[in-house]
């Protein structure tokens, strides 16, 4: 079988650019195994720990939103609310789950698309 996880040159080809369902399914499968790959990393590891001890600081923001009262507590929820955005956006970039969430999305087109 052709390597379906690189294009010309060796640039990575995405699950999205496959023009039968086999394709993508093994472009598919190639990249699933790449974020799992990286999450195995030490690196990888160490930059979810980053995220797992930045969620601290967010918990101390709830807790004193929780315990104070008038105009200031919704100053501190608002730093809240922001930073727990922040954290959660960057612990998905670390996890990969946007990507494996679209991987299913177009996996399920691509079953709709083969069974009509």
């Amino acid at each position: 079988m052709a390597d379906v996880t690189n294009g010309p040159l060796g640039v990575s080809s995405r699950p999205e650019d496959a023009m039968t369902l086999e394709e993508f399914q093994a472009r598919r499968d190639a990249e699933l195994e790449r974020i799992r790959a990286v999450r195995r990393s030490p690196g990888q590891r160490a930059k979810f720990a980053g995220v797992i001890a930045g969620w601290i600081p967010c918990a101390f923001l709830w807790y004193w939103f929780w315990q104070s009262s008038g105009i200031p507590k919704f100053v501190i929820l608002a730093l809240a609310v922001a930073y727990n955005i922040v954290v959660v956006r960057i612990a998905n970039r670390v996890d990969g789950t946007r990507r494996r969430r679209e991987l299913r999305l177009l996996s399920a087109q691509w079953q709709a698309r083969a069974g009509s």
